[in-house]
């Protein structure tokens, strides 16, 4: 079984966004409860945590929708750090209802949503995700 799963996701509000438009990029891709803006070192931030699998149901959906699977099993591999997973997601494609992996700034100008995933099984918790 995949035992406890804790979700975090947070992404930068820049100047020139709007709050409201980047917590529905959360929402287009992972499910939450409730999200908060948060200010650090004066940047903006949306943020949400959250426990249990039911959450990561969205994420598991689109890819499975966008047909890949295979593409998203290697990048999720590749994104195992001890026991999490993380992943930076394009804004603007999320926003839009497209699950888009991003690698950084470059292809992400506004900034990536991040996605941090704590398993006691990444292993197996990426086979959940990404399985038929």
């Amino acid at each position: 079984m995949l035992g406890e799963v804790e979700v975090e996701v947070y992404a930068e509000v820049k100047p020139t966004e709007s709050e409201v438009k980047v917590k529905r990029a959360i929402l287009n891709i992972v499910e939450f409860d409730e999200l908060e803006v948060i200010e650090v070192n004066g940047v903006r931030y949306v943020h949400g945590k959250a426990k249990g699998l039911n959450y990561l149901s969205r994420l598991r959906d689109l890819i499975r929708k966008e047909r890949i699977r295979d593409t998203a099993r290697d990048l999720l591999n590749h994104s195992v750090v001890g026991d999490e997973i993380i992943i930076n997601v394009n804004k603007q494609a999320a926003y839009v209802g497209v699950l888009s992996f991003a690698m950084g700034e470059v292809e992400s100008p506004l900034g990536p949503i991040t996605i941090r995933v704590r398993a006691s099984n990444p292993q197996q918790l990426i086979m959940w995700l990404t399985s038929g």
